[in-house]
């Protein structure tokens, strides 16, 4: 059963979208590999400090919703009682945890905007998807030194991020996106994934692995290209794997 997740699938509340998140019934093994948790269908309020139960506030000890900030919902049980809830934190990996409570698992993730609401989203499985994608690169000259744009998904863990690329040139170029995990490698016939024709605007979806900045690698195969990057979504295995 390590790893194990099935439901916990989150959204949006359907009356409070800003700042409550609603996830469906669901069980997930404990990141430790040693309780599963079984919680029912469940809504939080990431606009108030932690408090036990549904419907009560999910924020772990000293956080705050802040403003252009990415939060990870958490599972989270007491084996003396076998009382599970849910927590948020800042942190993907080491959430300060209620009294009592000893065990925990991510169970997916969601960011605010510049006014601290929490941006709309859309989850099935492993995918979620932004209901509006994200302008993360607009018109920014590129060569062939790489550079590291920052996109629209979970930090402090690595994700597959979705996104829409586009490009454009005076002659013929190629671009290249690469994992950080990834050796930084020359673009070029066959190593190309967008080829911009003789000033051609060329664009395509890609799905690139992240580093934990929520970082990927981008460059050209000449001087002179300029492009652009929309996210619209990323796939998260929330620890399936590990």
């Amino acid at each position: 059963m390590r790893g194990w997740l099935a439901g916990l699938t989150l959204s949006n509340d359907g009356i409070n979208p800003n700042t409550v998140i609603d996830t469906t019934a669901g069980v997930a093994n404990a990141d430790d590999a040693t309780t599963l948790m079984t919680l029912p269908a469940f809504t939080k309020n990431a606009n108030g400090a932690w408090a036990v139960g549904t419907g009560n506030g999910c924020l772990a000890t000293g956080s705050s919703l802040a403003a252009s900030t990415w939060y990870h919902l958490f599972v989270i049980a007491r084996t003396d009682t076998g009382a599970v809830d849910e927590l948020c934190s800042t942190s993907a990996t080491a959430p300060t945890l209620p009294t009592n409570y000893t065990k925990k698992r991510r169970i997916g993730s969601f960011k605010t905007d510049g006014a601290a609401h929490i941006l709309a989203f859309v989850q099935n499985g492993d995918e979620f998807l932004w209901k509006t994608s994200t302008p993360d690169v607009n018109s920014v000259a590129i060569g062939t030194t790489a550079l590291a744009p920052t996109l629209t998904v979970p930090t402090g863990v690595q994700v597959n991020a979705l996104f829409r690329a586009t490009q454009t040139n005076p002659g013929a170029v190629g671009l290249l996106f690469t994992s950080p995990d990834e050796n930084d490698q020359t673009g070029g016939l066959p190593n190309n994934d967008l080829t911009s024709p003789n000033g051609v605007y060329a664009s395509a979806r890609f799905n690139v692995r992240t580093n934990t900045n929520a970082q990927i690698r981008a460059r050209s195969v000449s001087p002179g290209s300029t492009y652009w990057i929309s996210t619209y979504g990323w796939i998260d295995t929330h620890g399936r794997f590990n």
